[in-house]
């Protein structure tokens, strides 16, 4: 498994946003109460993150996503703070990263990604 290039720094703090997916079904009934049930016991977390790189950081990362994990699909190892600390976590793009330039030569690519 391929693993996030070590010259891209962590994640930024800013904007860092850890959503579990629901992992329930719930059925409205015609009377009385609804009824719920589990429909799995490992549902992905998604994570809103952002990265602060340089010109050469950002042009590393969008080879990587393009080349190493096919466009964001494959699975990839980067460090996630999950509360307990980082860990090395298996990551998955939801969809396309967004790019913002904060500054000259800087860049902010922010993306959502699933554990």
């Amino acid at each position: 498994m391929a693993k996030i290039p070590s010259m891209i720094p962590a994640c930024a703090v800013d904007g860092y946003k850890i959503s579990p997916q629901n992992a329930t079904v719930r059925t409205e009934m015609e009377t009385g109460p609804a009824r719920q049930r589990r429909l799995s016991a490992s549902m992905p977390t998604q994570l809103s993150v952002k990265w602060i790189l340089s010109r050469f950081e950002f042009k590393v990362f969008e080879a990587w996503f393009k080349h190493t994990i096919f466009d964001g699909t494959a699975w990839f190892l980067m460090p996630v703070d999950n509360g307990m600390g980082l860990t090395h976590t298996d990551c998955r793009f939801v969809g396309p990263y967004s790019v913002e330039l904060a500054s000259k030569g800087i860049y902010n690519v922010s993306a959502n990604i699933e554990v």
